[in-house]
């Protein structure tokens, strides 16, 4: 999400509950540093699929390991 304050926009994404404890905070705010909205947008996309790719990754690195059937004993 792309939000004006003050004469910036900043970009804001909640943290999936999840990962709260990994990240340790709810939601991410980064400044765009940038007031004009079309550039901000352009890089609130960019920012929005970082985090996703991030967070894709960091589902994988705490996924319980699966564990694999026991092998078969062959006489």
């Amino acid at each position: 999400m792309r939000a004006l304050v003050g004469t910036h926009y900043h970009f804001r994404r909640a943290v999936p509950v999840a990962l709260r404890p990994l990240f340790g905070k709810t939601e991410f705010w980064i400044s765009l540093k940038t007031g004009n909205k079309s550039e901000a947008g352009l890089s609130a996309m960019a920012l929005h699929a970082r985090t996703s790719a991030l967070f894709r990754t960091a589902r994988t690195m705490t996924d319980q390991p699966r564990t694999s059937p026991s092998p078969r004993t062959t006489f």
